[in-house]
């Protein structure tokens, strides 16, 4: 279901927003993509997208994955729930000072072999990095790091 520009800044304004984020692991490295629009623009960032009405996760999850990053079901070694984080910011597509709400359905995706995953329209390059702590990631990005941490 595609969403206007307009009714999707005011579903922004209003109310909080369901997305599915990819945390993706190889050789015990997470690939990050360096984001081209806000929020966080210019920032390292996991792949995601919004979970729109009558979508299935595992619908979802196949599709997004593939679309933002060209990874493959037979790429995958395994995937897991991660976590579900609720994350507030300022900042959206629309407006860089509105707040905006999120509910991330966060999965761990272990590949099997070395994937060159490539970038969509949200990022201009990917990039591999350790999987520890580091203060120049966003805390998004670091609980994600602990709690992947936490699972292995």
């Amino acid at each position: 279901m595609f969403i206007e520009s307009k009714e999707y800044q005011r579903i922004l304004e209003i109310m909080p927003v369901v997305c599915i984020d990819f945390f993706i692991v190889y050789n015990n490295k997470v690939f990050l993509g360096k984001r081209t629009n806000q929020p966080y623009k210019g920032e390292w960032f996991v792949p995601g997208w919004r979970i729109q009405k009558w979508e299935q996760q595992e619908e979802v999850f196949e599709r997004k994955l593939f679309e933002e990053t060209g990874i493959r079901p037979e790429d995958i070694a395994s995937k897991f729930l991660l976590w579900v984080y609720d994350t507030q910011f300022i900042g959206n597509a629309f407006d860089p000072i509105m707040p905006t709400h999120t509910i991330n359905i966060t999965y761990g995706v272990e590949l099997k072999w070395v994937v060159k995953i490539q970038p969509d329209s949200q990022n201009e390059i990917f990039e591999s990095f350790s999987i520890e702590w580091d203060n120049q990631l966003l805390p998004y990005i670091q609980n994600l790091m602990r709690e992947y941490i936490s699972c292995i």
